[in-house]
């Protein structure tokens, strides 16, 4: 068909503004308010939906230029306004200002754009749509999964997972700041994303080698039921042997995702996935197939998902994996045998009647990488921590009782409490007293049992309840004695004056650097028991002469230092006040968390009563994975040399049409299976008449288990949000940045985009 016929025709069907085409010194294109119909263009049947979302995704590649477009007989100034539009307002592309576009409304709202530039756009890609014959391409048929086994490692499973990510600002702009780099070379991505406040979750290492600021004390009375701690050999001292802080394992993993040319497969809800994941420049750790069945993100924020993964070790098949992924077949175990994630998405779109009879066969499915995903995964696992470790906490919580009352009791001797506050301190240690001995609880719950005392199984419902009668009462008392003990605790101390409060951290910081067992210690007890051994040295004054030149020695180059002042003998006695007073401050919170840990213990019996045939998942529960992740089209990443696709240098930001920045908090794969088969078993004798009265009692234990499990997902994904944010606005992200729920993975983000449904 000629152009200006074609051109006619379009014009005709959508009544279209400056339709007529407008000669030029470089030839036909439209006037300055030409429109083909912005996003209604789509549905008028001109051209097929594949090669209108060909232009969308042409205009914003790389390659495509003011010279390749006049080239492609696009008029020079629409071409001009194009690129221009494209590039942002520095001109250049790649940078944090481009404005590619997102829709054929941004597109048709360009200058001299309108139905004569869309055809020319058109001809450029429409070789992209061409129909192809199945004699020269990988397909798959009814007669693809005739064959019997199947290749590799496989993995069925539901997927839970909570997804948050960055809302508010462009990928361009996302690109930019998390590619950036300080004068060390390290990239704000690296900074941003070891989050600290997950340093919480270390409940099976030592209690004074946990963080008990009150950040990290809230962020742990988030989660009343599930005990978290950080895997072994992720909590480890840091390079001058002080702090212990979490490392992260790093992957890079290169995605493909598949679809058909008009996007069956994202329009049926599944996902086909190929994955290459490396373990340096030139190693492969393992190849992934994986299909994704009927995505949702619930009201709670958890996304739920169908999976099944089939993987190999190492990078043999590395340069097949695109190939075998759209014949479905694969020749890992030395025969041609079919994937089993590829014949479960094939029986899925059958059953949609998604396929199509071509060249004599039956029932054919065609698809094709479209997008790639290079992903910077930073990961570490969570587990739940052995029973020993909490109990240890519960314990805990009278230790430190027995503390803030002899701390008490010294300061009703000497005279540090005024007259007024006396009752008042009697008071909170008889209360204390009380909850030391057990008679608090008694008073509570008639036959209470201190929740470290709990049993290791229960034999029936009554029991379990009348355990948790004893934890909740046991909470209560453990937090109305934190509140008693914050209101109280300067007049303990006698802090009321802050005079010399600065030089609590100076101690310590001189503890550290001369006694090396203290340089991973979170709390103050036994900074404030060497505090009293100097105090009652013979030498003291020579040990607080060797404090103070410490202190002026770090002046020098130290900027925690900045107002140091030496400290005379009446400072020293000054400071052993503020020490008991932080010590206090962390007794209160670890008496709280006393009685926090009441609630898991008893969790673990309901877990074993409800669920009996799960186990404590002490190993591989969580994990937590951070990604920056960049979306190239296909097309993109085919043109790119080897060298250009390597690992270990920075992607080109100009091919990149998207930037995701996306925190993945998922139980891992199989931990779920026995709670949602005890819920399937349950509700499938209650539908079929068969349940009984315990059943369904059942039924509700075990889904509070399971939703137990899934909220810890969310409160570690939330719980980042706001240092996150604060550290991108800071790094120059416009206000207004939320951290939120992700409705879509990361797949489905990048093929929505091409396929403009976002």
């Amino acid at each position: 068909m000629k152009k200006s016929l074609l051109i006619a025709i379009m014009c005709a069907l959508t009544s279209l503004v400056g339709c007529t085409p407008e000669d030029g010194p470089d030839g036909p294109g439209d006037s300055e308010g030409a429109s083909f119909g912005g996003n209604l263009a789509k549905a008028d049947g001109v051209y097929s939906l594949c090669q209108m979302l060909n232009v969308l995704e042409v205009v914003n590649e790389s390659v495509t230029t003011v010279a390749s477009l006049t080239d492609a007989g696009v008029r020079s100034n629409a071409a001009q306004n194009i690129i221009e539009h494209r590039n942002g307002p520095d001109g250049m592309p790649g940078t944090g200002d481009d404005d590619i576009f997102d829709d054929f409304n941004e597109l048709d709202d360009v200058s001299f754009v309108g139905p004569v530039t869309l055809d020319r756009l058109v001809d450029i890609i429409r070789d992209r749509c061409d129909d192809l014959d199945l004699d020269s391409r990988p397909y798959i048929d009814a007669m693809t999964f005739a064959g019997s086994g199947s290749a590799g490692w496989t993995r069925d499973a539901d997927e839970l997972e909570a997804t948050m990510t960055i809302e508010g600002i462009t990928g361009q702009q996302l690109h930019s700041i998390l590619t950036d780099t300080d004068s060390r070379g390290r990239t704000i991505f690296s900074r941003l994303r070891r989050n600290k406040i997950m340093e919480a979750f270390t409940l099976s290492y030592d209690i004074d080698e946990m963080p008990w600021d009150s950040d990290s004390h809230n962020a742990r009375e988030e989660l009343k039921y599930v005990p978290l701690t950080i895997e072994s050999g992720r909590y480890e001292q840091d390079d001058d042997l002080r702090d212990r802080e979490l490392s992260l394992g790093t992957d890079i993993m290169d995605d493909w995702y598949f679809d058909q040319r008009e996007y069956a497969l994202l329009n049926n809800e599944v996902q086909l996935r190929g994955r290459v994941r490396w373990d340096g420049v030139d190693v492969v750790r393992r190849i992934l197939i994986a299909a994704k069945f009927g995505a949702e993100v619930g009201d709670d924020g958890i996304k739920r998902s169908g999976k099944i993964d089939v993987r190999t070790e190492g990078g043999r098949y590395r340069d097949t994996l695109v190939d075998d992924v759209r014949s479905g077949t694969v020749s890992w175990s030395g025969r041609v045998t079919p994937l089993e994630p590829v014949r479960a998405l094939y029986e899925a779109m059958e059953a949609n009647d998604a396929l199509e009879d071509l060249d004599g066969r039956t029932g054919v499915l065609l698809v094709d990488p479209l997008v790639h995903l290079r992903s910077t995964r930073s990961r570490y696992h969570m587990d739940v921590p052995r029973q020993s470790s909490v109990t240890a906490l519960a314990n805990n919580g009278v230790t430190r009782a027995n503390d803030v009352i002899a701390i008490a009791e010294a300061a009703l001797m000497d005279g540090t409490v005024e007259a007024g506050d006396v009752d008042a301190v009697n008071t909170l240690i008889a209360n204390l007293t009380a909850y030391v001995d057990g008679s608090a609880l008694e008073a509570e719950v008639a036959g209470g049992i201190l929740p470290a005392s709990f049993p290791t199984s229960v034999p029936d419902y009554d029991r379990l309840e009348s355990l948790k009668a004893s934890a909740e009462a046991y909470d209560r008392i453990s937090h109305a004695l934190e509140e008693e003990i914050d209101d109280l605790d300067r007049e303990i101390t006698g802090t009321r004056d802050l005079d010399f409060e600065d030089h609590v951290d100076w101690f310590i910081e001189w503890q550290k650097s001369t006694i090396s067992s203290l340089r991973a210690e979170r709390t103050y007890k036994s900074f404030l028991t060497n505090w009293t051994t100097i105090r009652d040295a013979a030498d003291r004054a020579d040990q607080i002469a060797a404090y103070n030149e410490f202190g002026a020695a770090q002046q020098a180059d130290n900027d925690d230092f900045e107002d140091f002042e030496a400290l005379t003998d009446e400072g020293f006695a000054a400071l052993g006040k503020h020490l008991t007073y932080e010590s206090v401050k962390v007794a209160r919170r670890q008496i709280a968390y006393a009685g926090t840990v009441s609630h898991m213990i008893w969790f673990d019996l309901a877990r074993e009563f409800y669920v009996p045939r799960s186990n404590r998942p002490t190993g591989n529960f969580l994990i937590d994975t951070f990604d920056m992740t960049a979306m190239l089209s296909h097309e993109e990443w085919e043109r790119m040399s080897e060298a250009e696709r390597g690992i270990d240098v920075p992607l080109d930001p100009a091919k990149v049409y998207n930037t995701a920045l996306v925190n993945e908090v998922q139980i891992e794969l199989g931990q779920e299976t026995e709670f949602l088969a005890r819920i399937e078993q349950l509700e499938t004798a209650i539908a079929a008449g068969t349940g009984t009265a315990e059943d369904e009692r059942a039924l509700a234990g075990a889904q509070f288990i399971l939703d137990q499990y899934i909220r810890v997902m969310q409160v570690i994904a939330e719980l980042k949000g706001e240092g996150i944010v604060d550290r991108l606005e800071d790094e120059g992200a416009p206000g207004g940045i939320e951290w939120v729920s992700a409705q879509n993975s990361k797949g489905v983000t990048a093929l929505k985009l091409l396929a403009d449904q976002l």
